[in-house]
């Protein structure tokens, strides 16, 4: 009987695995490479044990992770107590040999909505165990359930933060989360699980943060974009410079008031690397004798444009220019320039193969970016401070707006490179996480040289005469490789009048994609509105039966409509617009189901907040639609087709 049930068990763990292969490989590896290595607190059956368990042990106080005689009713005992209504998005710290998953599947699953599950377990011998003794294939295989297994708290929060950006939709249910933890695990092994905890949270901010909640910043990009059509047209892409720095050292240079300390050093370093600063350090630099190659800017507003004003002639650096910033800022800046568009979504709408970079928080994170994409290893920063010290500068010396003293206002607490606290403002501090991502999926070397400033994760730490010395010993001509291809691309034979021509077409099309997906925002607010009209919301205290009935039936429809809405090409082109209001819309929906313990409040309060929804994304939809004709408009006078008639 014995061979029997060790034969069972080794041909699950053996299709465990084959699944485990397919969906994380890199898991699968690891478990092969410390196979035989086993864990003296697993608890295997025998005549005393009828079931598999784990001791857990700390400071010689033992207990079981789940009862000895029924494990799995134990686990389901525990999740009904913790009496939970609704749980779409359902986070299990702690998988041990899973028996409380087994039973939140099998036995709440219909109940509790479950539509994403996230599995994060510290042990990996705990892991391999539970392999061994469940035929967990289909879960492993199961596409809306996704496992973390023996990682560190910090690592998770990248991983947290990649699946998620890859995932949105999974934002919907951002304000439902539940989070599942053992008794017993809870008590042994709080410190990592609540670290867990706080990092996903943070994750899941982060990612909604960088998609944005301000639909007039978007707005202004499209229609900033459109403006900037002719230089769009005329000026090289950055795709052309692809890798054109293949392993030369890029040196990122920011406008921290830590570079006051190193800033000399960068005169040596420019025939050793590519130097590229953000806009607020180019007049710094340029003051001590100074030439960056490159120069780069994101801000969507005007008075950014101050950073290159009265400079006079500058031949040899260059300045990738996104086209979300303002016109005023391309025209101020007397240069060669390079196009990246921040948006993929936008340049493939005006089937303009630029190159497009991450739509990034701050201008050092575009910067290294742009190193990134020249193939710059590694990727050295300076000046990279995002933090200051409350009773010191706040930039650069010569900074062009000086000691920025709102900088200073509701700042937090953060820690420094060399362990001591500074401050740091929430832009700041989303900068430097994304800064984190970006480092994280980095293939090369970074090393943050900034001599000050902000601890950032991932990076390397030495002194910039220590980077220089060490990285940067080859003598490389970066000017003449980006004049040689910036020329090349610029005498490219170029038609400004058919290219804005076909653009005002491509608008048309879009403008008529739009008035659809407002029709269909209407039909939305107007069957609904019938319902209501005809029906009493509240009868003796709860919601009316009849209009409870009715909402059922109009579901199904008024979700095929918003589905529709969402699948318009041009709702997915200027998503960036949209998505904000979106998601914390189907957020507050999902949340209704929460707050209510009655479900038919539930179901009425998300109707009404449906009404909201197609009134909210009908109203940006039309914003948009009337950006893009102001744009349209504003482009065939420019080429002298002023026989346009505005679209109403």
């Amino acid at each position: 009987m014995k061979n029997e049930k060790e034969y069972a068990h080794a041909r699950m763990f053996e299709k465990n695995l084959m699944a485990l292969d397919k969906r994380y490989p890199e898991l699968s590896k690891k478990l092969h490479e410390t196979a035989g290595v086993t864990s003296k607190y697993i608890i295997h059956p025998d005549t005393n044990n009828e079931f598999m368990n784990i001791l857990l042990n700390n400071e010689n106080i033992n207990s079981l992770y789940y009862d000895s005689k029924d494990p799995l009713g134990y686990s389901r005992r525990y999740i009904e107590s913790l009496d939970l209504k609704y749980a779409p998005f359902l986070i299990f710290l702690g998988f041990g040999l899973g028996y409380q998953v087994i039973s939140a599947l099998n036995g709440f699953s219909k109940k509790l909505k479950i539509r994403h599950i996230f599995i994060v377990e510290k042990d990996i011998r705990f892991f391999e165990a539970a392999l061994k003794n469940y035929d967990f294939s289909q879960i492993i295989m199961h596409p809306d359930i996704e496992f973390f297994i023996g990682k560190q708290p910090q690592e998770l929060y990248f991983e947290f933060r990649n699946y998620i950006a890859k995932n949105p939709g999974i934002l919907e249910f951002g304000r439902s989360l539940k989070f599942i933890i053992m008794p017993a695990v809870h008590f042994f092994e709080k410190q990592y699980y609540n670290d867990v905890y706080n990092f996903f949270k943070n994750a899941i901010m982060h990612v909604f943060q960088h998609l944005g909640n301000d639909p007039y910043d978007a707005l202004l990009g499209v229609y900033q974009t459109i403006s900037n059509i002719r230089p769009f047209i005329a000026d090289p892409g950055i795709i052309a410079f692809k890798d054109a720095f293949k392993s030369k050292p890029g040196i990122v240079i920011g406008a921290g008031p830590s570079l006051n300390k190193n800033i000399h050093l960068l005169k040596e370093a420019r025939s050793k690397a590519v130097l590229i600063a953000v806009d607020a350090a180019l007049k710094p630099l340029l003051d001590i004798g100074i030439r960056p190659h490159i120069v780069t800017n994101i801000e969507r507003t005007a008075p950014v444009n101050a950073f290159f004003l009265n400079l006079g002639k500058q031949d040899d650096i260059y300045f990738v220019f996104s086209p979300v910033a303002a016109p005023e800022t391309y025209n101020a800046y007397d240069g060669p320039k390079i196009i990246a568009h921040r948006y993929k979504e936008i340049m493939d709408w005006l089937d303009m193969p630029k190159g497009a970079l991450s739509g990034s928080p701050l201008v050092g994170n575009f910067a290294f970016d742009i190193a990134q994409y020249l193939g710059c290893s590694p990727i050295i920063m300076a000046g990279q401070d995002l933090s200051f010290k409350p009773s010191e500068a706040t930039h650069v010396k010569g900074h062009v707006f000086g000691h920025v003293d709102e900088y200073k206002t509701g700042t937090i607490e953060i820690e420094g490179n060399y362990n001591e606290l500074l401050h740091t403002t929430q832009d700041f501090y989303k900068g430097k996480k994304s800064l984190e991502i970006q480092i994280k999926n980095f293939d090369g070397l970074c090393i943050n040289a900034t001599e000050g400033g902000a601890r950032i994760d991932g990076a390397i730490l030495l002194s910039l005469r220590q980077a220089i010395d060490a990285y940067c010993k080859e003598t490389i001509d970066p000017s003449y490789d980006l004049k040689r291809i910036w020329s090349k691309e610029n005498d490219c034979q170029k038609d400004p009048a058919g290219e804005i021509k076909r653009v005002c077409s491509i608008v048309d099309k879009s403008v008529l994609d739009l008035d659809s997906a407002i029709g269909d925002c209407k039909k939305g607010i107007e069957l609904i509105d019938a319902v209501l009209k005809r029906n009493q919301l509240i009868v003796e205290d709860k919601p009316n039966p009849k209009l409870v009935q009715k909402i059922n039936v109009i579901t199904k429809e008024l979700n095929e409509i918003r589905t529709k809405i969402i699948s318009h090409p041009s709702f997915v082109t200027f998503e960036m617009v949209i998505q904000g209001y979106h998601f914390d819309l189907e957020m507050r929906r999902n949340m209704a189901y929460d707050r209510f313990y009655n479900p038919e409040f539930a179901e009425l309060k998300s109707f009404l907040l449906l009404k909201e929804w197609f009134n909210t994304i009908g109203q940006l939809i039309l914003s948009t639609k009337f950006a893009l004709l102001r744009e349209k408009t504003n482009l065939m006078l420019d080429i002298g087709s002023a026989t346009y008639v505005t679209q109403q």
